[in-house]
């Protein structure tokens, strides 16, 4: 039987149906992507991707741009939510109520009826 080590440090992120393949180091804050073939140790922050798992970014980089990102977006209640998604729905609804109405009016203009 072949026995092997595989170390996993802090405040990694290992996507599912990844495989690890032994003696390997899976370094803090490193991120591998679902179903990798890591077949080398993953650096401290790095993310890792494919068959066999190659370096396609970085933790510290990634954390910067979702900041940035989280800037931009205004910060609402659950109650802000959820009126925003009813005003969101309303809005369709009232627009296909409208498309119908004018439908309609167009109809009884050219005098045809509707069964």
């Amino acid at each position: 039987m072949h026995q092997s080590c595989i170390e996993i440090f802090d405040n990694c992120f290992i996507g599912g149906h990844s495989i690890l393949i032994g003696n390997l180091r899976i370094g803090p804050n490193a991120i591998v992507a679902g179903g990798s073939v890591v077949t080398k140790d993953v650096l401290p922050g790095e993310i890792v991707a494919g068959n066999p798992a190659k370096v396609v970014g970085n933790f510290f980089d990634l954390m910067e741009r979702r900041k940035k990102e989280d800037y931009c977006q205004p910060v609402l209640s659950d109650e802000e939510k959820v009126q925003q998604l009813w005003d969101k729905f309303a809005k369709k609804r009232k627009k296909i109520i409208l498309n119908n109405f004018a439908y309609k009016i167009t109809i009884l203009q050219l005098g045809i009826r509707i069964f």
